[in-house]
């Protein structure tokens, strides 16, 4: 409410301002033309409503359409991101059979869910604090591999090419505008030592160094087969794989390189703000561009899993070995550490002993751990509960929508919420000049800022909790 009168009185004062101003510099035409721009003012901007494209098609001032339809984005990405993060939240809550004590608290209206938000996450965040506590021995770690945004500075180029006073525009070279830790694309070469090869579950990467996701072929000196891998990998990744400072390798089919190839990008891309083109425009109208450019940016989730066991020792399955073409005679489940190294040697330990396969399972299920359980990397000593299990579960399938706004997102939003709050004020401290209808849509813009850099707000701080509690990232 408060925010609410704050804009009628802002719009009072713009109109009154404006009008008197155009009545007071010239004769009967400036007294039509000023008449006619407020009638215009006071008809509003329904067409904030419509969105971005919508604002676009406006013949009004350039400044002044680069800063709504910045604004109309960016109302637009606090929507979308809110209701992906409220989703996941309540997600978790069902797989977790949390009590339902948010829907009371969503808005009645085409308001922002930001009391619904923060409830619902709010008790996921208590409840997973409670099932880890609970399980502690189960020693979980959050792992989480890959997620990133990709501007495109195209995007920039075009709006700049709409400002007023715009009369040259040299849209430069992403491979130019980008920082090079940032530029990522194809790479037909090898991908430079210490960079990063983006590996995905689709398409795995080649890895010498560190996996952030699951790692096939060598941990250090032990085989691994789909495990996550905290030495160093050699083999196959299927997150990203930053390459350790000897390494210098070809990612692999569909596989970007981030950090440096040794020959040209192929569709190289930026993952994170470009340096904006060289434009003959004003400060706002960059500013305003610059935040469209950043909440309209090209986003890829993280792989997120929670890893849960109390032994150090690793396990393998033949049923995973079966996946590497290692031809096996039965399945079952082969413990590996120092004694054993290689998996042919494990397996021709396993022939060599007469042991079957039904009688090492049973032999499993004997000792209390059962094959699952094994396989996982948990044992007998450290049971897990049918509610870690759910966890483990519900943060595979719910998380990475979290993990994308509090790693990646936020920065990018806050980022553009502060340059279009900023051009804000500079845009309707000139409104007087930019016509009635200008005037409106700015005026709109401004009180539709407010309401989605609180709601963005709203959705950084649930999401950085939810995260945290698990031990994953946090955003100030």
């Amino acid at each position: 409410m408060i925010r609410s009168n704050r804009y009628r009185h802002i719009r009072t004062l713009l109109l009154s301002g404006s009008a008197i101003l155009l009545l007071s510099n010239a004769g009967c035409t400036a007294a039509t033309n000023a008449a006619a721009n407020v009638q215009a003012a006071l008809s509003g901007c329904s067409e904030f409503s419509g969105g971005a494209a919508s604002v676009a098609a406006l013949s009004i001032n350039g400044d002044a359409k680069a800063f709504v339809v910045a604004s109309a984005n960016l109302v637009a990405t606090a929507s979308t991101s809110e209701t992906a993060v409220l989703g996941a939240c309540i997600g978790m809550a069902t797989d977790l059979q949390i009590t339902d004590t948010w829907t009371a608290m969503a808005p009645s209206s085409g308001d922002a869910p930001d009391d619904e938000t923060t409830e619902a996450c709010t008790q996921v965040t208590n409840k997973i604090t409670a099932i880890l506590a609970a399980n502690a021995t189960a020693s979980c770690t959050l792992v989480i591999s890959g997620g990133y945004c990709v501007v495109d500075e195209t995007k920039q180029v075009d709006c700049e090419s709409m400002c007023t006073s715009n009369t040259t525009c040299q849209p430069g070279n992403i491979t130019t505008l980008c920082p090079p830790a940032s530029l990522t694309g194809e790479c037909t070469g090898s991908c430079n030592a210490s960079a990063t090869c983006e590996g995905s579950a689709s398409a795995q990467a080649t890895c010498q160094g560190s996996c952030e996701g699951d790692c096939t072929g060598m941990c250090d000196s032990d085989p691994c087969m789909a495990k996550h891998c905290k030495g160093a990998c050699a083999g196959k990744c299927t997150g990203d794989c930053q390459l350790s400072a000897q390494a210098s390798v070809n990612c692999g089919t569909n596989v970007n390189c981030r950090g440096g190839c040794s020959v040209t990008y192929q569709a190289p891309a930026c993952e994170t703000t470009v340096t904006p083109p060289v434009c003959n425009v004003s400060q706002a109208c960059q500013s305003s561009c610059k935040s469209s450019v950043e909440v309209t940016s090209t986003c890829t989730p993280a792989g997120v899993s929670l890893e849960c066991n109390g032994s150090a020792s690793a396990t393998v399955t033949l049923a995973d070995i079966g996946d590497a073409s290692v031809e096996v005679p039965d399945a079952s489940t082969v413990p590996l550490d120092a004694t054993v190294p290689s998996l042919d040697a494990a397996l021709a330990s396993l022939d060599a002993s007469g042991t079957s396969p039904d009688a090492a399972l049973a032999s499993l299920d004997a000792s209390g751990t059962s094959p699952d359980a094994a396989t996982t990397g948990t044992d007998s000593s450290v049971p897990v509960s049918a509610e870690l299990q759910a966890l483990i579960g519900t943060v595979q399938k719910n998380m990475p929508a979290i993990i994308l706004l509090v790693n990646t997102q936020a920065k990018l939003f806050v980022d553009a919420t502060n340059e279009v709050t900023s051009t804000g004020t500079v845009v309707v401290d000139n409104v007087t000049s930019e016509g009635g209808k200008s005037l409106a849509c700015a005026a709109t813009a401004v009180s539709a800022d407010v309401t989605a850099s609180a709601s963005i707000k709203v959705t950084v701080t649930a999401s950085s909790n939810v995260s945290g509690s698990c031990g994953g990232p946090t955003s100030s």
